[in-house]
């Protein structure tokens, strides 16, 4: 049987493109793989390993599997308490800017107010209206970056919705 040499993996645009600079050609190595071979491959998403492998461990030192489960539990623990305090954190954050906001905007209405008050009703008017639009443009940005958040949830199935 004649056995051909197949590129393995094929080269990204990048590489593509490190290939034209490349002096010395050293990029133009490629793995290679005979059309004979064979490979197979195993996904295995959570636990941290299939039951099968979880036994083999098991079988070799005793009592490693429950030690495997214990480990992955306490990282799912520590992963979940650190996404808790990064909740918490932004959260914090988001408040202390609307509160920011709000301030500014109040100062920005009461400085148009006494524009307008003093004889300069223009630029009074001209504040009051730039303050005004950038806050309804950031709530129409925040609504729209909320609702493709949403719908990219939706299409991947990460949604409860």
């Amino acid at each position: 049987m004649q056995t051909k040499k197949l590129i393995y993996a094929r080269p990204s645009f990048l590489e593509g493109m490190a290939r034209i600079v490349d002096v010395g050609g050293t990029l133009n190595e490629y793995d290679f793989v005979s059309e004979d071979s064979q490979s197979a491959s195993v996904y295995w998403e959570s636990p941290p390993l299939s039951p099968e492998a979880l036994k083999r461990y098991d079988a070799a030192v005793p009592g490693s599997a429950e030690r495997i489960m214990w480990m992955a539990d306490k990282q799912a623990e520590r992963r979940m308490h650190a996404e808790r305090k990064a909740i918490a954190r932004d959260s914090r954050r988001a408040y202390a800017g609307l509160i920011f906001a709000f301030a500014l905007s109040l100062l920005m209405l009461a400085i148009g107010a006494y524009l307008i008050i003093w004889g300069n009703p223009w630029l009074g008017v001209a504040i009051i209206g730039v303050n005004n639009a950038g806050l309804v443009g950031v709530f129409v940005y925040v609504a729209n970056a909320r609702r493709r958040e949403r719908e990219q949830r939706r299409a991947s199935g990460d949604s409860p919705y």
